[in-house]
């Protein structure tokens, strides 16, 4: 079974080969996604009900930031919102944003950041980014109900 984790190993290995801007880009791109489908699958934990898995819907990107960034229960749920929301803003313009150049320093700076995102959430109880979601839940999606 794949895990989000291994879009970090390409993007190292990209890294180490990579030598056009597309390369640069696709680093950009799966440095992001690894740091978005490991919070993912951690967050959708606290979907444990069909309740809240059909009022949260997918965990779309921007959806994950915002339950972090603006419903975390610690400064530092809080800060990985803002980082995960910092390195979806870097794949959208790696992804889309054709006119801008895309350098292997701004690739590296992805890949360590990435890294600098997967360490703390490493060290972020589960139960607090559970927390997020279901702080998110309780103030944003039940009163719409």
């Amino acid at each position: 079974m794949m895990n989000g984790k291994d879009f970090l190993i390409t993007a190292r290995f990209l890294q180490r080969n990579g030598k056009k801007e597309a390369d640069f880009r696709s680093i950009i791109s799966r440095a992001y996604y690894a740091c978005y489908l490991v919070t993912r699958d951690i967050a959708k934990k606290a979907c444990y009900d069909n309740a809240r898995k059909k009022a949260l819907g997918k965990m779309r990107h921007e959806n994950l930031v915002t339950y972090l960034k603006n419903h975390g229960p610690t400064l530092n749920v809080k800060m990985l919102g803002t980082d995960l929301g910092s390195l979806q803003a870097r794949r959208n313009c790696a992804d889309y944003a054709m006119s801008e150049t895309i350098t292997s320093l701004l690739a590296n700076k992805a890949v360590e950041d990435a890294d600098a995102f997967l360490s703390a959430l490493a060290e972020i109880s589960i139960d607090d980014i559970v927390k997020a979601v279901e702080n998110y839940y309780i103030n944003v999606v039940s009163p719409n109900m």
